[in-house]
C-alpha cells in the first residue's frame, strides 16, 4: 500500500518524502499489530479482520431492568448499524451486558442454549421477566389493599 509517492512531494522536499515514508512504515506496523496481517499488505485478510474489529468495538447500552423491551429496541440499533446479524454474536453481546442477578433468572438458556434462535429466545425471556415483575408488583399492591380493608379483631 503506497501512502505517499515521490510524485506528490516537492522536488526539494526530501524531508517531506522522508516523513511520508516514515508514516507509511508506521501505518504498516500498526496494521500488522492490529489486524495480524503481514507488513507487505494482505488485502484478503484485512477485509476479514476489519469486520472482526468492527464487531468487537460495538458499544451497547447497559441492561435496563425497568424496561427490557425498550432496552431491546435500543440494543438493535448498534447491531443494525454495525451489520451484526449472526445469532451467536448477538446472544453473546446480550450476555455481556446483563448483570448477574438477571443472568440467574435466565440461566437455563445460558447454560444450555438452544441450537438456533438463541438471541430471540433470550430476548423474549428477558421481556417476560419484566412482565412477571410487573404482575408481582400488582399482586403485592392488591394484597396490601385487601389487608387495609380488614379491621383487627
Amino acid at each position: 500500500m503506497k501512502v505517499c509517492s515521490p510524485a506528490y512531494a516537492p522536488e526539494q522536499g526530501s524531508l517531506v518524502l522522508s516523513l511520508c515514508q516514515a508514516i507509511a512504515e508506521v501505518i504498516c506496523v500498526l496494521r500488522f499489530c492490529l489486524l495480524g496481517s503481514n507488513i507487505a499488505g494482505d488485502n484478503q485478510d484485512s477485509a476479514i479482520n476489519d469486520t472482526t474489529i468492527a464487531r468487537v468495538g460495538v458499544k451497547l447500552p447497559p441492561f435496563w431492568k425497568a424496561n427490557p423491551e425498550l432496552w431491546n429496541i435500543k440494543l438493535e440499533a448498534p447491531f443494525t448499524l454495525d451489520g451484526i446479524t449472526v445469532d451467536d454474536t448477538k446472544f453473546n453481546h446480550v450476555i455481556s451486558e446483563v448483570d448477574s442477578e438477571i443472568l440467574n433468572s435466565v440461566s437455563d438458556i445460558i447454560l444450555r442454549p438452544p441450537d438456533s434462535y438463541k438471541y430471540i429466545i433470550l430476548e423474549k425471556r428477558l421481556i417476560e421477566l419484566d412482565l412477571e415483575s410487573e404482575a408481582s408488583k400488582i399482586r403485592t399492591l392488591l394484597q396490601g389493599l385487601e389487608l387495609d380493608d380488614q379491621r383487627p379483631s
